[in-house]
């Protein structure tokens, strides 16, 4: 007998024939039996397919990005109705001589503002109070705000070594903000030649779904790299490639792997030559083996599994500017309202002063 033992890789342009040299050698009674082929209409004709040796273990595999590439992470911390007690305090006693003398003055609003803003930055108030229910009312106030700030500062820091779970499908993926890449490897050519105008030229990047992401094949050990330092998606073999995941990664980063099965993937089955004699024999004998865990047990042998997590909390995220970014947009707001405020206000006393000259 003489076995193929080489992938089928080679496609006519556009595959209107999708049968390969090593197909012609089983349909010529060269070979018995094949490599494991993908099932095409054009193939059946020569070969049949015995069993699928195994399922497919080429997936998207990634690390889960941080929280903060999808959300604010300064508004997580408390839902809305802490914010808005923060920020709308509200008074009991509505009839009293003191809170009438002082709306007079200044007006609820000014005063709701001047009261809540001070107290939340521990600027003071605005007014003295001297008694010792006034004082014991800040005092508990102060306090509060004391509370408030660790606890929001404490979610915040838990919030910056959190990943996000928003990345679960193809179109997730597609878009989101992750790279892609891909191992160069025959398989892959052929499993992405949907998305691939010409099957037959080889080009380093090819571009799919609707936000045109690139998909760059690369070497394997480079891709688990990348995907070890950057917001990266690479399509691996994971056998192989969790190899070189336990090589480079450290326990805090295997803990944040996520993988994706490609919807449009398909499997490989075992082919023998049509009317072959030995089809029986070689079916019967690959359904023993699989049945007896023999191939299971020359797989974990030879590859390796997803590694498990076992020090998820052992690490502390670096946070970067893009985590930071609602903060420095705030500030510039704040910069930005500040400075208009102080320009309105000279051009008003400048105004006064030209009213009373004339």
């Amino acid at each position: 007998m003489y076995v193929c033992v080489r992938l089928c890789v080679l496609l006519r342009a556009h595959g209107r024939a999708r049968v390969c040299q090593y197909v012609r050698v089983c349909a010529r009674a060269r070979a018995c039996v094949c490599t494991p082929l993908f099932i095409y209409k054009e193939r059946t004709h020569f070969v049949e397919y015995l069993m699928l040796p195994a399922t497919s273990t080429v997936k998207f595999v990634f690390r889960q990005p941080p929280l903060s590439s999808h959300y604010n992470l300064y508004l997580l911390p408390f839902n809305s109705k802490v914010w808005d007690l923060m920020m709308e305090p509200e008074g009991k006693h509505r009839n009293s001589i003191i809170k009438q003398r002082i709306l007079a003055v200044f007006g609820l609003v000014e005063i709701v503002l001047r009261c809540t803003l001070t107290m939340n930055d521990f600027q003071g108030l605005m007014m003295q109070l001297e008694g010792i229910l006034g004082r014991s009312v800040i005092f508990m106030t102060c306090v509060t705000y004391t509370f408030l700030y660790t606890s929001y500062s404490a979610n915040v820091v838990a919030l910056l070594q959190s990943r996000s779970s928003h990345i679960r499908t193809m179109d997730d993926l597609f878009n989101s903000k992750l790279e892609i890449g891909i191992h160069d490897t025959p398989y892959n050519k052929v499993l992405f030649n949907s998305v691939i105008k010409d099957p037959m030229h080889y080009a380093p990047y090819y571009t799919i779904g609707p936000r045109k992401k690139k998909l760059t094949f690369m070497d394997l050990e480079e891709g688990v790299k990348k995907m070890q330092e950057d917001q990266f998606a690479f399509f691996m073999d994971r056998g192989i490639g969790y190899i070189y995941v336990n090589k480079y990664f450290e326990e805090g980063q295997k803990c944040a792997l996520h993988e994706i099965t490609y919807e449009q993937g398909q499997d490989a089955w075992l082919a023998a030559r049509k009317n072959t004699p030995y089809r029986e024999m070689f079916k019967i004998g690959l359904h023993r083996i699989k049945e007896h865990g023999l191939d299971t047990r020359e797989y974990l042998k030879i590859y390796a599994e997803k590694p498990k997590c076992l020090g998820s909390g052992g690490s502390f995220v670096n946070v970067s500017v893009m985590d930071c970014y609602p903060a420095f947009l705030m500030l510039i707001y704040g910069y930005t309202v500040a400075f208009s405020l102080l320009v309105m206000e000279v051009l008003s006393h400048c105004h006064k002063n030209n009213m009373a000259r004339c």
